[in-house]
């Protein structure tokens, strides 16, 4: 006999009772998705209509919300079927939209949805989600929203569901419950996961998706990067490259140790002569790469000259990853895990600049996480490192889902 936890419980409350919005927080990965696809499957058998389903993408409509439907229609004892990508529910038909569909005028064209649900909200362009929202307009017009905490200054705290005592005029125009998830909510999440996403997530991160906190990213960037002392041999050595031409160009090598088979900062390279042309940063950056032995230097992608001239001094080069957010996360995990350190004395100016490269308030102030390079010793050996960081620990979900109907 189907038995449903708290978190679905309160969502069948809502979609028996009369309120036309309901929103979903909580730690991610505790079951919102399936909570919401239960109360649509009340609402569809009960009102046979045409429905939405919003999604940043598509794909995740496919590989979540659709599975999430199929379950929760099997747990009511409902007919479901898949025609066209979209759930028949009885005579009830869920369609599913990525941010992009949303954003063109031709896929909403002429749609009215008796109902709706809106998931990952936080990560959806604001004119998306009022254009999805301004479709949900016949029949009893019940929506649900549902997201991981982010900034507190998120437009979608702000304006959608704000706290009551801060933003009095969103709860105002879009009153409806507020209902927590944790991951003690979802039987699918295992231990081991949640303390592998303990073990990896930093700062804000950790806890916005694992405490459900909206809160910015304050204080410095990389506050477990650390120097060690240890003996060991380092090979397999990449390293990674800022470019500047007004500014100092920078350069780290990374080297993974032999004993330990983690990754450290082996060493460092600047170039501060000003007004430098690639040519002479090439040549000595390519002197750098042959004394570190370096396998493959991860480059600023916008130094395309720069690239030209290291490759015709024979040296292997790839262009970097100039996703800043991912990038600095990956350094920030790695470092937490311990799987990457700098050796100590190895890297001055790097370890300089880890010590004042900070979040930027006045970002966090109009809800943006971005780490603030103003800083007197700037973050060209940080850029470095994130170029370097990337391709050896991959870039960390800025949305991490641990199951498909988190």
């Amino acid at each position: 006999m189907f038995a449903p936890n708290a978190l679905q419980r309160d969502a069948i409350a809502w979609a028996v009772g009369s309120d036309r919005y309901c929103f979903f927080e909580g730690e991610q990965g505790s079951g919102k998705t399936l909570a919401m696809a239960l109360a649509l499957v009340l609402l569809a058998i009960s009102e046979p209509a045409v429905y939405g389903w919003m999604m940043p993408t598509i794909k995740q409509g496919e590989s979540s919300a659709r599975p999430a439907l199929l379950t929760a229609a099997a747990e009511w004892g409902a007919s479901a079927s898949i025609k066209g990508g979209s759930v028949y529910l009885g005579s009830s038909e869920v369609m599913f939209f990525g941010d992009a569909d949303v954003r063109s005028p031709d896929r909403l064209r002429s749609m009215n949805f008796a109902g709706g649900v809106v998931d990952e909200a936080t990560i959806i362009d604001e004119p998306a989600l009022e254009a999805f929202r301004s479709r949900v307009r016949i029949g009893s017009a019940r929506l649900m929203l549902a997201c991981n905490a982010d900034n507190p200054y998120h437009f979608f705290r702000r304006n959608w569901m704000g706290d009551a005592e801060e933003y009095p005029e969103p709860l105002a125009s879009k009153p409806g419950p507020r209902l927590w998830g944790t991951m003690a909510d979802n039987p699918a999440i295992s231990a081991e996961t949640r303390a592998d996403l303990e073990s990896s997530l930093t700062g804000a991160r950790y806890r916005r998706w694992l405490l459900g906190e909206w809160c910015a990213e304050v204080g410095l960037v990389w506050p477990e990067l650390a120097e060690v002392e240890e003996e060991d041999d380092y090979l397999d050595v990449v390293g990674g490259c800022d470019w500047g031409s007004a500014n100092p160009s920078a350069a780290v090598f990374l080297g993974r140790g032999v004993k330990s088979r983690a990754w450290r900062v082996i060493g460092e390279w600047r170039y501060e002569g000003g007004q430098a042309t690639s040519v002479d940063v090439a040549a000595a950056l390519a002197a750098a790469c042959a004394r570190y032995r370096c396998g493959r230097l991860h480059v600023d992608p916008s130094a395309r000259d720069l690239i030209l001239q290291l490759r015709m001094r024979g040296v292997a080069v790839a262009g970097g990853d100039n996703e800043l957010l991912e990038g600095t996360y990956a350094v920030a995990s790695a470092a937490r895990t311990g799987a990457l350190a700098v050796l100590r004395g190895r890297a001055p100016a790097l370890m300089r600049e880890v010590r004042t490269f900070s979040w930027d308030p006045r970002a966090a102030a109009k809800g943006i996480d971005l780490p603030d390079k103003s800083s007197a010793e700037g973050a060209h050996s940080a850029d470095a490192l994130r170029y370097a960081s990337v391709p050896l620990f991959g870039k960390p979900s800025l949305r991490p889902r641990p199951n498909p109907w988190g």
